[in-house]
């Protein structure tokens, strides 16, 4: 059904050590149903010797509420992008934290890189 790069983004977000421990803090209300869910699937990955976490009805109710949003932008069965998909619930987590009040959490700072570079000058040694 086209969503195998699901599965990938799933994994790497379940890598993210300081985005699950943060996770885990979040309570559980039904008013956050894409948290709740993700929740569930660290709490089964992080307890679990199982090769493999079903993660079936996380990515339903992800393309769901994504489907709603976006119109017919991710529906079951057609191509997607996975950078826009992982872009969209790094979108999904934040609209839930408002519910939650959690305004000054951003998802997106989990995943900000701070890259700095120097450039030295081999004839003068000047550095920028």
């Amino acid at each position: 059904n086209n969503s195998c790069f699901f599965n990938v983004l799933l994994q790497s977000l379940l890598q993210c050590d300081e985005l699950v421990l943060f996770m885990k803090t979040l309570p559980l209300i039904s008013t956050t149903p894409i948290l709740q869910l993700f929740q569930q699937i660290i709490t089964v990955y992080s307890s679990s010797t199982l090769v493999a976490v079903n993660a079936d009805q996380f990515k339903l109710k992800v393309l769901s509420v994504l489907s709603e949003i976006y119109s017919r932008s991710f529906t079951i069965g057609f191509q997607q992008d996975a950078h826009e998909f992982f872009s969209h619930i790094l979108d999904l987590f934040n609209r839930e934290l408002e519910v939650l009040r959690h305004h000054s959490v951003c998802i997106d700072n989990f995943f900000l890189v701070n890259y700095t570079q120097t450039i030295e000058c081999l004839h003068c040694q000047h550095r920028t």
